[in-house]
C-alpha cells in the first residue's frame, strides 16, 4: 500500500485546503477566513519568506497534485549551530553553522486517520531532509522509489518537532528499524501572577542608577541578532566536549512566536506594546540582561506570558523577573512560563515562588543526522523562541 504513496511539496491549491483542515481542529477564535488571511500573512514573514517554509502532503505517486491527499505537515528551513564531537580533548570544538528544520502542523482528517498514513509521511520526510550522506541504499524497497530531492529542502543538521502525542514521533525513524525524533527535556517553570504580586509586595531592590529598557516589536529585532552572535561565541565552551545543536534567535524565529499570535492579542483591551526588557539601551551591542517573551491568550487556556529569550546572571535574574512580572501583571497575565530555565536560575525560581516540572504536551524532540550516538546530543538553549505554533498531530 505505502509504496503507491511519497512525499511531495504541496501546489497552492494543497495549501489551501491543508490549512482548511486544520482550522477546524486549531482554529478556535477564528473564523475560517481569518484563519486563512492569518497564515496567508505568516507567509510574508522572514521566517517563512524566500522558500523557508515548505508544506508537505503525502500523496498517490500517479496523483501528486491531488486535493483530496491524505495528511500533511510543514517544515521551516532555519540556520543553527552544530558543535561535534572534539578528537582533541584540550581544544575547543569547532562551531559549524547548519541547515536545520522546525516541523509543525502535522494533521490527518478523520477519514484517513488509524491507517498509518502520518508514521509513513513523516518516516518520508527524514529523506527530504537530511544531508546527502544518508545514503539511498537504505531506502525500505517496500516503500517504493525514494523521495524525490526539492529546492529549498535538505542539508539538515538536525530537525525538531514538538509532539502533544507522547513518543510516537520515535517511532517514525527513516527506516523500519531507525529511531525517529527523540524527546529532550520537556521542562517548564511556572509562576501564577497573582500568586507572585501577592508575595512580592515590596519591590526588588535595585542597583543605584539601575535602568531597565521596555523594547518594542521593533526593539527586539537587533537584540536577538546581537543575542545570535553571542551565542555562537559561547557554545562551543557550553558544550563541553560533547556532541550539540542549538537554534538561533534571529532571522525570524523569535520573532515569529508573537507575530503569528497577533489575531488573539491585538483584540486585547490593552493591546501590547512591549515584547521585551533589557538592562541595556535598544540597540546597545553589550547587553547582558535581557528577556524577551510572548502572549498566550487563546481562549480556553490561561493567559500566560512565554519568555522566548533569556540571558541573565544569578545576580540580576531575581531583578529582571521583577520586571517580567510587573509587566504580566499590568497586561492581564495569569501566568509566566519559562521553557528549560538554565540550571543555575531555577533555586531562585523556587524560592521565588515558581513551579518546576515536566510538561505532558509540547515535548521537545530532535533528530539528529549525524554520525554520533543520539543519546548523547545535547540540545542547548532548548527554550519557547524555535517552537512552532501549530505542533499538535492527529494521525
Amino acid at each position: 500500500m505505502f509504496a503507491e504513496l511519497s512525499l511531495f511539496p504541496a501546489t497552492p491549491e494543497q495549501v489551501i485546503e491543508s490549512r482548511r483542515r486544520t482550522w477546524k481542529q486549531w482554529g478556535a477564535g477564528l473564523s475560517e477566513e481569518e484563519y486563512l488571511y492569518r497564515d496567508a500573512v505568516n507567509d510574508l514573514h522572514e521566517i517563512a519568506r524566500e522558500g523557508k517554509l515548505i508544506t508537505w502532503v503525502l500523496a498517490p505517486r500517479n496523483n501528486p497534485q491531488t486535493t483530496n491527499f491524505l495528511c500533511s505537515c510543514e517544515t521551516f528551513r532555519r540556520v543553527g549551530l552544530a558543535v561535534r564531537a572534539s578528537l582533541d580533548a584540550k581544544s575547543e570544538p569547532p562551531v559549524e553553522e547548519v541547515t536545520c528544520y522546525g516541523i509543525a502542523s502535522v494533521f490527518t482528517p478523520p477519514s484517513n486517520r488509524k491507517r498509518g498514513y502520518a508514521r509513513h509521511m513523516m518516516q518520508l520526510l527524514h529523506w527530504v531532509l537530511a544531508p546527502e550522506s544518508f545514503s539511498s541504499e537504505k531506502f525500505p524497497e517496500e516503500w517504493g522509489a525514494p523521495p524525490e530531492n526539492v529546492e529549498n529542502a535538505g542539508k539538515a543538521a538536525f530537525s525538531v518537532l514538538y509532539s502533544d502525542i507522547s513518543n510516537f514521533y520515535y517511532t517514525c525513524g527513516p527506516t523500519l528499524n531507525d529511531e525517529g525524533w527523540t524527546i529532550r527535556e520537556p521542562i517548564s517553570t511556572i509562576f501564577d501572577v497573582v500568586e507572585y504580586t501577592t508575595r512580592h509586595t515590596e519591590a526588588v531592590p535595585e542597583e543605584v542608577n539601575q535602568q531597565w529598557y521596555w523594547l518594542n516589536d521593533k526593539d527586539v529585532l537587533p537584540l536577538w541578532n546581537v543575542d545570535a552572535g553571542k551565542i555562537k561565541s559561547e557554545i562551543g565552551i557550553m558544550s563541553n566536549g560533547t556532541p550539540s545543536f542549538t537554534f538561533l534567535p534571529n532571522q525570524g524565529v523569535a520573532e515569529f512566536q508573537h507575530l503569528r499570535q497577533q489575531p488573539f492579542w491585538e483584540k486585547m483591551v490593552l493591546r501590547p506594546q512591549h515584547w521585551g526588557i533589557s538592562s541595556s539601551a535598544p540597540g546597545d551591542t553589550n547587553v547582558t540582561t535581557f528577556a524577551t517573551w510572548t502572549l498566550e491568550v487563546r481562549p480556553p487556556t490561561p493567559k500566560t506570558l512565554i519568555i522566548t529569550r533569556i540571558r541573565a546572571s544569578k545576580t540580576e535574574f531575581s531583578r529582571l523577573l521583577s520586571k517580567i512580572m510587573e509587566h504580566a501583571a499590568r497586561s492581564g497575565m495569569q501566568k509566566v512560563e519559562i521553557w528549560n530555565t538554565p540550571k543555575d536560575l531555577e533555586p531562585t525560581a523556587t524560592r521565588l515562588g515558581a513551579k518546576i516540572f515536566e510538561r505532558e504536551e509540547h515535548l521537545p524532540a530532535f533528530k539528529w543526522y549525524g554520525k554520533d550516538d543520539l543519546f548523547n546530543v545535547q540540545w542547548l538553549l532548548n527554550e519557547k523562541s524555535v517552537i512552532e505554533l501549530l505542533n499538535a498531530t492527529y494521525f
